[in-house]
This record gives C-alpha cells, structure tokens and sequence, in this order.
C-alpha cells in the first residue's frame, strides 16, 4: 500500500508513519510525495514506487470495500 502526499498542507507524512509499525508486513505501507499537485501527478508518482503486479487506486473522496 503506497499512500501519496499530493503536496498537502496537513500532517498526512506522521499519520502514516504512525500506522507502519503496526501494519501488516506482507502488504507493507509505504509513503511517497509527489511534489506538483494534481491526480496525474500522484498516480504517477504511486506507479514509480509501485512493486506489485497489479496497482489500484484510491482517492481520497473514495471508501473502499470491505
């Protein structure tokens, strides 16, 4: 799981870090931050730091299902 900093002004970098060391080792979460805002800008940056086979995303006015 890659959470992307679209260049926000909130404390999304600590919120994450606060997760990882409770987070499930075989899906690790991860933080990346794409300085230029916009969605092109930060799916770009997920897919250079993906690693998987298959790359999905969420935005943040999404909810995911159970």
């Amino acid at each position: 799981m890659i959470v992307v900093d679209n260049n926000s002004t909130d404390i999304t970098a600590e919120i994450v870090e606060s997760y990882q060391p409770n987070w499930p080792q075989s899906v690790p979460l991860r933080y990346a931050f794409a300085p230029k805002q916009g969605a092109a800008f930060a799916r770009q940056r997920a897919v250079e730091k993906a690693k998987g086979e298959f790359i999905g995303f969420l935005d943040d006015d999404n909810l995911r299902a159970a």
